[in-house]
């Protein structure tokens, strides 16, 4: 410490009476000053008394509400103006040290004398080892016991180790000394960035889906702070919106709309003072969000039925207003693109019983929106109890020569039909059908089950490899075909007459696997696209009537 050796006694609250420690922070207004001037003897002047440039300083005038406070001194034994001006800026900096203690202490406190620096230690009021200045040392007549005790009462006056250096600003001699350790009330540091995470709900009642945001935050690191406002505002708005005062680190935001957010917060004191601002950036997705992919899900076989099921979305937009859909592939692998339905389910559903068939279930939940989720796969032999034994069948590949609407034949597929315009080709009609050149005529009425067997893939017509420019690890095959919405739907109708003279048939309907009393049976296939960019090709179009072996 300049002008000063080492710290002389190292105090604590061992040194201290209990309740003998009292603290002044400020001295009083009349005694306060932030410039220094007054006279030295000039040997310039004759050795008679002139003024030195005084000392003044713009930081503690700020400290003082701008209102210029002198105190004057003299100098009598000082010949030099710079050494007077180096006296003022000492006698300044002591001043501006304005913390008072007086300590009432033990007999080990006798160490310290008037004059000597001592460190202070007192968590309780954020000293750690704070410098200070012995301003005056009394002797207290304490009794004790059958006799009495001379114990010390110290006056301490804080100090900073750079009160004494010329060139140290205001600033530099506070942070050599803090005032304390405790946290500043006017002070108050910013809270954590905030996260965000969003959520549904539903409305009383069941009666709609809303966007729920959830804005957490990490406590801002003061004890001074009371609560923290949130704010937020959509990309291009020009006001910000207050969500309001909360002493907890979340707040939620219900019924938001989706976009583009961003969102601060701040902490404020018990005092009313805030910190800066934390901010992010974030969007919500709201119910434009695809589903989560259904877990849990199962498959289990009874008397020709495969009985799926799974754990209830968590979306509330798929179980309000939203479907489990179900489609079905005769390959171990399939994606979605290369199957087809098997039926749609309200999305609040857990359990579905379709028609039991070997090969690959395929399963997502849509939102009441449209928007699909992942796709979640279980596959089955197919194996049941009975043994069945194929009585007859319809088999229309690889030829397909039966009656169609909107479709064509390429090879040995069977494919919606197309036209090219300006170089692009997309198919003529979204739906075409397809019927079997022949009916299936069992002889007789009889007992059987009917089950059918489609090859079916997707085809990205305007995306094939001779329109490839390298090849790419990331292609899902080369027909590019991931995403197509195509579907194969088989339908029969039945009679009991014999169908060479003039039956009367059923009503056509769905096929998958089913179990009937008959004479004859006809089919159809319907082969549908969403897309004009897509068609199904369908490589297998079969239709088989079992009986019991």
């Amino acid at each position: 410490m300049q002008g000063h050796g080492a710290p002389d006694v190292a105090l604590t609250s061992g040194h201290v009476r209990e309740g003998g420690l009292t603290l002044v922070t400020r001295v009083t207004m009349s005694s306060n000053f932030n410039g220094v001037r007054g006279q030295f003897v000039s040997p310039e002047n004759d050795w008679q008394p002139d003024d030195f440039p005084a000392y003044a300083s713009d930081v503690y005038l700020a400290e003082d509400g701008g209102e210029r406070k002198w105190r004057d001194i003299s100098l009598p034994f000082t010949i030099s103006a710079a050494m007077a001006q180096r006296l003022a800026k000492i006698e300044l900096e002591r001043a501006r040290r304005q913390m008072t203690v007086r300590l009432s202490g033990k007999l080990s406190a006798w160490a310290a004398t008037v004059g000597d620096v001592v460190t202070l230690s007192y968590a309780r009021w954020g000293f750690a080892a704070k410098p200070f200045e012995v301003h005056g040392v009394s002797l207290d007549l304490t009794a004790s016991g059958d006799g009495a005790l001379l114990l010390p009462e110290l006056v301490l006056r804080e100090t900073s180790p750079l009160v004494y250096d010329w060139s140290a600003s205001e600033e530099q001699i506070y942070a050599a000394a803090p005032r304390t350790a405790l946290p500043n009330a006017y002070d108050i540091p910013a809270p954590g960035a905030p996260q965000v995470t969003e959520d549904l709900y539903i409305t009383r009642d069941g009666g709609g889906l809303k966007v729920l945001a959830k804005i957490s935050w990490e406590a801002a690191p003061s004890g001074f702070v009371a609560a923290y406002q949130l704010q937020g505002k959509l990309a291009g708005a020009a006001d910000w919106i207050d969500y309001g005062r909360t002493d907890s680190t979340t707040l939620e935001i219900r019924d938001i709309a989706p976009g583009d957010w961003a969102f601060r917060v701040k902490a404020i004191s018990v005092l009313g003072v805030s910190s800066p601002w934390q901010e992010i950036q974030a969007e919500i997705l709201g119910l434009t969000a695809p589903p989560a992919q259904l877990e849990n899900v199962t498959l289990q076989t009874a008397g020709g039925l495969a009985i799926l099921k799974w754990t209830r979305s968590a979306d509330p937009d798929v179980r309000v207003g939203g479907n489990i859909v179900i489609r079905h592939s005769k390959e171990a692998t399939a994606t979605w693109a290369d199957s087809y339905s098997m039926d749609r389910v309200s999305g609040g559903e857990a359990i579905a019983v379709v028609p039991l068939k070997p090969g690959t279930y395929l399963m997502r939940a849509e939102d009441s929106g449209g928007r699909a989720g992942p796709e979640t796969r279980v596959s089955t032999k197919g194996a049941q109890v009975l043994a069945f034994s194929t009585l007859d069948f319809l088999q229309a590949d690889p030829g397909f020569v039966g009656p169609k609407s909107g479709l064509q034949v390429t090879g040995a597929n069977l494919t919606l039909a197309t036209a090219t315009t300006n170089g692009v080709t997309q198919v003529t009609a979204m739906d075409g059908e397809y019927a079997f050149a022949a009916g299936l005529d069992l002889g007789a009425v009889k007992r059987v089950r009917l089950r059918s067997e489609i090859g079916v893939a997707a085809l990205a017509l305007n995306d094939r490899i001779d329109a490839r420019t390298a090849l790419m690890d990331t292609w899902a095959d080369f027909d590019g075909s991931a995403g197509a919405e195509i579907d194969v739907l088989f339908e029969i109708r039945e009679t009991d007459d014999d169908p060479a003279a003039s039956p009367n048939w059923g009503p056509w309907g769905r096929l998958d696997n089913h179990e009937i009393e008959a004479r004859a049976v006809e089919a159809r296939a319907h082969l549908m696209t969403k897309d004009a960019s897509y068609t199904p090709i369908v490589s297998q179009l079969r239709l088989y009537a079992d009986e019991v072996a």
